[in-house]
């Protein structure tokens, strides 16, 4: 696969798109744990 290849693949652009939003959504979820919480961070219940 070369640069810009799936540029015209619609579909891996959605996935590509949702991805990173789910990534972006979980790293925002993590840093809102306070430092505080019980260890580990990911023991917490996010909604």
């Amino acid at each position: 696969m070369v640069k810009g290849e799936i540029s015209g693949d619609e579909e891996a652009m959605r996935n590509m798109n949702h991805l990173g939003q789910t990534i972006a959504w979980l790293g925002a979820a993590i840093a809102s744990v306070p430092d505080t919480s019980p260890f580990p961070k990911f023991a917490v219940e996010l909604h």
